[in-house]
């Protein structure tokens, strides 16, 4: 593609943002920026965004994995306009035993168009995401996204187990062949996962409360056969 074909591109795409009246932009997967035959490309391409900043005056959030930051040792200038940085990391169980992850849950449920609870942010429940997902959001979104989505196809009123495993089947196992379906078994807490232990989760939505471990702790399968 010639210069001049990406000038008045970019021309254009100034004047749509403007005549839409864009107010934030978020630019995802930001890493393919790093996916070029050279350096010079990347230089050329990480100047476009810059310019884009100063003509649009529009702010941007860049979202992507953490080779991205690369992009940013080409370019100092567009480095400079992207300061505030923050990693997101998986959910960590142990770290407050399942409340912050259970907590998500909870918000995700929140949004979702079923007639009656789907109880996502239960103990057990959640004990079954978190294997899945390994406490990745990107998981645990594909798998409420198409239980959902064969929630309402099947006329179901929330997310049951059996569109969680279908759910797991289509979008995760093929990341985790090792994994069983947590959906479909109990056999999940024979396996690797056996040797992890879990403090009893907190109540959700309770505040000021800090987790205090207790001397003995609990494997999984103990807590979801309690």
């Amino acid at each position: 593609m010639s210069r001049g074909a990406i000038s008045n591109q970019t021309i254009r795409l100034i004047g749509l943002m403007k005549d839409c009246g864009v107010s934030l932009v978020f630019l995802d997967e930001f890493q393919h920026f790093i996916d070029r035959d050279s350096a010079k490309v990347l230089k050329t391409v990480s100047d476009w965004l810059k310019d884009l900043i100063l003509d649009t005056k529009v702010p941007m959030v860049l979202i992507g994995l953490p080779e991205a930051e690369t992009v940013f040792q080409f370019n100092p200038q567009l480095s400079r306009r992207f300061a505030n940085r923050h990693n997101l990391s998986p959910f960590e169980w142990s770290v407050d035993a399942g409340k912050e992850f259970r907590t998500f849950l909870h918000a995700v449920e929140s949004q979702l168009p079923l007639l009656k609870p789907s109880d996502l942010a239960s103990e057990e429940m959640a004990l079954r995401f978190y294997y899945a997902s390994d406490g990745i959001v990107a998981y645990v979104m594909k798998l409420v996204r198409y239980g959902a989505h064969l929630a309402l196809k099947q006329g179901k009123e929330k997310l049951d187990l059996n569109v969680l495993a279908i759910a797991f089947d289509k979008y995760v196992k093929a990341d985790k062949p090792t994994k069983h379906n947590p959906f479909l078994t109990d056999e999940f807490m024979e396996d690797s996962q056996e040797n992890l232990t879990f403090f009893k989760p907190a109540q959700v939505g309770a505040t000021n409360s800090r987790i205090k471990p207790k001397k003995k702790t609990k494997k999984v399968s103990d807590v979801l056969h309690k």
